[in-house]
């Protein structure tokens, strides 16, 4: 009995040598014989996903952002995801520069939608989001996020030190 990668390793070599590959007399009851064709297919589906051109963009002309000192402001903020199911309408919110807020609320009311708005993962349908009164759509994109510190709702830790899992 071989072990499943040894038999594996003897079809791919004999595929390659013939030019066919014969699994007839293999008894794949046993072995684990990889499931190729579907993985390819995922591979090429997340490949189109990494290649898709992001809706968020620079602007052609962007304002400079200094470090913040002043406020962030939501105004008059509308989302959606699904046109005619409004996540957001008519929201506005100040935060004075040094002022910790809680976004507290059910699953789906749109704490989340709402925080993805300041480094623009996503943008308002109306309204806007200022940081020191200028609007971060007139801002470049490295510019903002390099002010920004992200903490996640869903944590990854890897099993390697505290310090390796910080600098990810």
């Amino acid at each position: 009995n071989l072990p499943a990668g040894a038999v594996q390793s003897s079809i791919a070599v004999e595929g390659k040598s013939t030019g066919r590959l014969d699994i007839g007399s293999i008894d794949t009851r046993r072995v684990a014989v990889p499931r190729i064709d579907p993985a390819a297919a995922a591979s090429e589906r997340v490949y189109a996903m990494l290649d898709r051109q992001s809706a968020i963009r620079n602007p052609a002309r962007p304002k400079p952002l200094r470090r913040h000192h002043r406020e962030l402001e939501f105004q008059n903020i509308s989302f959606h995801y699904k046109p005619g199911t409004p996540v957001l309408h008519d929201v506005s919110l100040r935060i004075p520069f040094g002022e910790t807020v809680a976004l507290v609320g059910p699953n789906g009311c749109g704490k989340t939608t709402l925080a993805n708005m300041l480094p623009r993962f996503i943008d308002p349908i109306e309204g806007g989001v200022l940081v020191d009164g200028i609007n971060v759509r007139d801002v470049r994109l490295r510019e903002l996020r390099r002010q920004m510190g992200l903490v996640p709702q869903h944590t990854l830790l890897f099993d390697d030190s505290v310090l390796a899992n910080i600098r990810y």
